[in-house]
Parts: structure tokens; C-alpha cells; sequence
């Protein structure tokens, strides 16, 4: 297999961008509710609440919406974040990363 080949079948979606304000639901507890970053490789997590930044609407596209499950993939060597989410692989800065409120609990998200 050629590299060529090999690109094409690991491809996907990088979002990077500057720090921005969190929007959370503050009543369910502060420890119901965590960064992306603070997630593990394996973890099965939902999203909860994005930042208000310009790079919300790249998320949205890829479907980093909240009540969407994300599964926590391996980092990168160069610390970046990738996640699955709807059958796509997308990798994360740390940035923006950061900026993505998640949970373990799916059942905090009727709650929101």
C-alpha cells in the first residue's frame, strides 16, 4: 500500500482557533460537566454546551452539536484531540477543545 493510499484512508477534519467565553447550564453541578481536554482515549461522552467563538460553525457542520455522543480516539503526537462523532474522525487543537463542554452521563442531557 502506498502512502498515497494510506492518507486517503486515515482523513479527517482538523479545527483549530483561539480561546472564547463557555456557555454551561451552571445548576446541575460543576462536576456533571468538563472540558473535552479532561476526556481519555475510550471514553464515550456527550456534548453539553459550545463556546460562542467565530469557529461554532465548523463544529456545528461536523456535527459537534450539543446532545451529540463523541467517542474519545487516541491523541495525535502533537497532543491534538480526536474525537468520532456521527461516523466522522475530527481532530481537535487543544483551543478549541477546551471550548467543548461534555459529559459521561447521558442521562444529564434531558436535563439541559
Amino acid at each position: 500500500m502506498t502512502s498515497e493510499k494510506r492518507a486517503k484512508k486515515w482523513k479527517f477534519d482538523f479545527i483549530g482557533g483561539s480561546e472564547g467565553s463557555l456557555q454551561v447550564n451552571d445548576e446541575l453541578g460543576e462536576d456533571s460537566f468538563f472540558p473535552l481536554t479532561q476526556a481519555k482515549a475510550g471514553d464515550q461522552v456527550w456534548i453539553t454546551g459550545l463556546s460562542n467563538t467565530q469557529d461554532i460553525k465548523p463544529l456545528l457542520v461536523l456535527g459537534l452539536q450539543p446532545g451529540n455522543k463523541l467517542e474519545i480516539l487516541p491523541p495525535t503526537s502533537g497532543g491534538s484531540i480526536i474525537v468520532s462523532c456521527e461516523g466522522n474522525r475530527i481532530g481537535l487543537s487543544v483551543e478549541i477543545a477546551r471550548q467543548i463542554m461534555v459529559t459521561d452521563n447521558s442521562s444529564l442531557l434531558e436535563e439541559i
